[in-house]
């Protein structure tokens, strides 16, 4: 009976001496995580800004678009127009 009641205490004893030092530590490793996902989040979050203000303003992208379509175009009909003169 001794036994068990010395178990039990030194069993509270530990998990009192658990709970205080995560207590301790839990606050300083939650922070630290904090602050790696931060960093994580303006890492990804500074590139991902710069190609969402491209996607917003798309007019001067796809008028160059439109530009390289239409003078490809010009230039395919060009050229098969000259290979159909030469022939």
């Amino acid at each position: 009976m001794v036994g068990a009641l010395v178990t039990l205490a030194l069993g509270v004893v530990g998990a009192v001496a658990v709970w205080s030092a995560v207590a301790v530590f839990a606050p300083t490793v939650v922070v630290t995580a904090f602050d790696a996902a931060l960093r994580v989040l303006a890492l990804v979050a500074v590139p991902a800004s710069a190609i969402a203000e491209v996607v917003r303003q798309p007019a001067v992208p796809l008028s160059v678009l439109v530009a390289i379509v239409i003078a490809t175009a010009h230039e395919l009909r060009e050229s098969r127009l000259s290979v159909a003169r030469v022939r």
